[in-house]
């Protein structure tokens, strides 16, 4: 694959700008909760995850010139429960380095040959658009619950000592800063709550020494089985995020990011990071969605977040851990719910026949069009079923896998009802021209 030449060292710096800054940051509510509980765990090395995620935000920056994202590859399985204090937490399935790595390495190696092979751009063709709207409003509502999820696990409504610092209020400001730039052009919400973290945790490491932790939580973790995990890969880190980029860069040549480059780039990063105990990455939906909300446009938002994670890996590695632990869960939270709205709101156009129906459409028109309006109607009505059935079962079961084979079975039922009902009606017209 060949870096675009368009993109060069001058180009980075014209679109850094704090826009691009505040946008980098936006997929932290996905990033840091996964790198905190495998960090704690010991079954990653945070080091090595900062240098080679530094590499591998700042490839995907040069080469596709837009926020594609770099997060965790969804090898565990997250639940936030509340501990009585940090240092008595007990993560109930410990599972080593090299578990995480080989099975990072089994699933991108699977997701390479895919690419390679063409595999997954024919898959891709005959997989309706409903379905991918519905794995994407899906995974949008995954993400808000998530956030609602990491906020109620913050200190709630105590105020007292340094708690006032990452409780309900501090979320309930948080999402009214995000709602003030929601529609503004230059969008700085994430960079202003991202500094407000930072500025805590600091304060917290540095200055309150008798706080206790007992209120912070990380998550955690369980190692799901490699192959389990094939379906949200395929559908939300290949499918969905190529689709998401063309909705959301609509003027730029498409595929924006295609099929193959994606598989090809998810495989090639794991097959040689995970080989230093690097946490294995992937390129999501809901990370592009989050940084595209809070502002980053171009390749530059990424290159520059690659930079600050090659600097902090090189310069403080392992020691960060105890900084990150320190960042407000009611600040990630918030970050999650609108990176989950964002990517929820691409799936307006299924349906959107269906949501104006008007009964007074059909007044003044001929039997023909009121036969071909209705069929449309029909059709619109179908795709809207398929996506809500899709996104209800994805959020439902959590698993993208069923959501996918539900969305499918709904449009191949769908389908063949069409098939037969046009069939039935010709059968039927063919009698009466008869009997005429």
């Amino acid at each position: 694959m060949k870096v675009s030449s368009k993109f060069n060292l001058l180009h980075f710096v014209k679109n850094l700008t704090l826009t691009e800054i505040a946008g980098s940051i936006g997929d932290l509510g996905t990033l840091l909760p996964i790198m905190i509980a495998l960090t704690k765990n010991n079954s990653i090395s945070l080091t090595y995850s900062l240098i080679f995620g530094g590499l591998y935000n700042i490839y995907t920056g040069f080469y596709y010139d837009i926020p594609v994202c770099v997060q965790p590859l969804r090898l565990v399985n997250l639940s936030f429960e509340k501990m009585k204090s940090i240092a008595a937490i007990a993560i109930a399935n410990n599972f080593s380095m090299p578990e995480v790595a080989a099975s990072g390495i089994l699933v991108s190696a699977i997701v390479l040959i895919l690419g390679i092979t063409q595999t997954i751009t024919f898959v891709y063709k005959y997989i309706p658009l409903p379905i991918i709207r519905g794995i994407q409003l899906g995974t949008g509502l995954r993400l808000i619950t998530q956030g609602v999820t990491v906020i109620t696990s913050s200190n709630k409504w105590i105020f007292s000592n340094f708690y006032w610092s990452d409780n309900y209020l501090i979320a309930i400001i948080s999402a009214l800063i995000c709602f003030l730039f929601y529609n503004a052009k230059k969008n700085f919400s994430a960079l202003i709550l991202f500094l407000f973290g930072l500025t805590v945790g600091l304060v917290k490491i540095y200055l309150i020494k008798d706080v206790k932790d007992k209120n912070l939580t990380i998550p955690s973790v369980g190692l799901s089985p490699p192959v389990c995990q094939l379906p949200l890969t395929i559908l939300n880190s290949v499918i969905a995020i190529s689709k998401l980029a063309d909705d959301l860069f609509p003027f730029k040549r498409r595929p924006v990011v295609s099929l193959t480059s994606i598989s090809v780039s998810i495989g090639i990063m794991n097959l040689i990071g995970c080989w230093f105990g690097a946490m294995p990455y992937c390129h999501g939906s809901g990370g592009l969605a989050g940084q595209f909300r809070f502002g980053a446009r171009t390749g530059s938002s990424i290159i520059f977040l690659g930079i600050v994670k090659l600097f902090c890996g090189f310069l403080f590695g392992n020691t960060l851990l105890g900084l990150l632990m320190k960042f407000p869960n009611s600040v990630l939270g918030v970050m999650l719910i609108f990176a989950g709205l964002e990517l929820c709101s691409v799936a307006k156009d299924v349906g959107s026949e269906y949501l104006s129906y008007k009964e007074n459409d059909f007044e003044e028109l001929d039997e023909e069009s009121k036969k071909k309006k209705n069929e449309k109607y029909q059709q619109s009505n179908n795709n809207y079923v398929i996506m809500l059935s899709t996104a209800g079962t994805l959020v439902g079961f959590s698993n993208d896998g069923i959501g996918f084979l539900v969305g499918c079975t709904a449009s191949i039922i769908f389908f063949y009802e069409k098939k037969f009902s046009t069939a039935n009606i010709n059968k039927n017209d063919s009698t009466n021209v008869s009997d005429n």
